[in-house]
């Protein structure tokens, strides 16, 4: 009848905790006393039938602007344009690094996942995608 009647399964996926600390570290400089949110807010492969699944980064304004809440990109892809687009209509910066490779690099979007407090990510059955890495790893998420 209640959430904590049911067991949380296991991780399936085990991630390097030097890389989890490593994405901490950054986190705690970039982002000190913040509560980081991973965003991940469409899917790589967007067309006329498939937009309407998935959200616009405007859309997830809301969450940017909250006060404790830093966010971090784990939207891979082409999506740059996107990211700095919501930070000038926001005026936050989105938290992001050139050398986390999020489309190809599982093992360094499941130690960022995991180093996260949360993830916000609309649903995909790409194994690959952060919503189901996020889950892999025994990360909280909020779908």
């Amino acid at each position: 009848r209640e959430l904590l009647d049911f067991k949380r399964c296991q991780a399936y996926f085990k991630t390097d905790p030097a890389i989890v600390a490593d994405y901490k570290a950054r986190l705690s400089a970039l982002a000190p006393g913040k509560k980081w949110i991973g965003l991940c807010w469409r899917s790589g492969m967007i067309s006329p039938t498939r937009s309407s699944s998935y959200t616009l980064i405007e859309d997830w304004d809301e969450l940017l602007l909250l006060p404790d809440v830093a966010v971090v990109n784990l939207q891979y892809g082409l999506c740059e344009d996107e990211l700095r687009a919501a930070e000038e209509r926001t005026g936050k910066t989105i938290i992001r690094w050139q050398d986390t490779d999020l489309q190809n690099d599982m093992e360094a979007v499941a130690a960022l996942s995991q180093a996260l407090h949360g993830v916000c990510a609309v649903a995909r059955a790409n194994p690959m995608a952060p919503g189901v890495l996020v889950a892999w790893v025994g990360a909280p998420t909020v779908p």
